[in-house]
């Protein structure tokens, strides 16, 4: 109830539903042991390589230059500020340098001797074919985060269903060698929680899955802020499965304090600083690592 006042009160459109308006609003959702539930019905969910490559030509057509399969291995600094990057295709010189590389931020900034807490951990995703009697290719159904069984569920083309978990993982990962696929144990558990969930994926197909890393912090927060060891550069990092949907505002505070050197208000809250001051983030009403 609190978090949904919270949101409300943000001027979100969601309420609390009873278990009995579930078949209303998400048909095909088990109601079993439900007491009260959130409804968004303005939720939804992008194209992730669409929204990218649109996000990517909009960069390019106001000037951006794009160097794709092109690493960096160093950021390049004199005299206590940035002055670019070595990469794998040569050096580039630049007054500001913004680290955005995910996981892989923490091996760069620990070579100029900053320590970003932030962990790499590991999250599969099974995709799973639904029965021609629930949606087959063509119908939708609702998007779901459903913490009685730690998952989230969502449609995706093709008549698939995507089915993740919103459980914390406590065990980092090696970003550069980790099981990209997923395993037959993880296929059968993701499997049945979504059929605990969507009681007509028990008749789906298992169409495989994969596993990505997310840059978890040691709040689940963002870092959003300049890096004060040297000029010149920024961190934005730690986003820990937030990124996506968090870019367009992140993409604009960072613009905004790169540009003028003031944060935005509300920002202030992802200061790189504040594990240092004991300022964790730390949500009253928490329920893991995407909420």
């Amino acid at each position: 109830r609190a978090n949904v006042g919270l949101q409300q009160e943000q001027g979100v459109n969601t309420r609390l539903i009873t278990a009995a308006e579930i078949s209303e609003v998400a048909p095909g959702y088990s109601s079993e042991g439900v007491t009260l539930a959130c409804y968004e019905p303005d939720t939804g969910v992008a194209d992730p390589m669409a929204t990218t490559h649109c996000f990517a030509k909009r960069a390019h057509d106001l000037g951006a230059t794009i160097l794709e399969g092109t690493a960096v291995t160093q950021i390049l600094t004199q005299n206590g500020r940035v002055v670019g990057v070595r990469t794998t295709q040569g050096d580039i010189q630049a007054p500001v340098v913004v680290l955005a590389a995910n996981v892989w931020s923490v091996p760069l900034a620990s070579a100029l001797g900053i320590a970003l807490p932030i962990t790499p951990t590991r999250h599969p995703m099974l995709a799973l074919r639904r029965p021609n009697d629930f949606g087959g290719r063509q119908e939708l159904h609702a998007v779901a985060v459903d913490l009685r069984y730690d998952i989230y569920l969502r449609p995706d083309i093709g008549g698939m269903t995507l089915v993740g978990s919103t459980a914390d993982v406590l065990t980092a990962s090696d970003p550069d060698h980790y099981a990209q696929g997923v395993s037959e144990e993880e296929i059968a558990h993701f499997w049945a929680m979504g059929a605990r969930s969507i009681p007509a994926l028990a008749r789906a197909v298992p169409r495989g899955g994969w596993a990505g890393i997310y840059d978890d912090s040691v709040d689940n927060h963002p870092i959003l802020d300049r890096l004060v060891a040297y000029e010149g550069l920024y961190c934005v990092a730690g986003l820990s499965g937030h990124g996506f949907k968090l870019s367009p505002l992140v993409g604009q505070w960072m613009a905004h304090y790169i540009l003028t050197g003031q944060k935005p208000a509300d920002m202030e809250h992802f200061a790189y600083d504040r594990f240092a001051q004991g300022k964790e983030i730390r949500p009253r009403y928490p329920s893991g690592v995407l909420g």
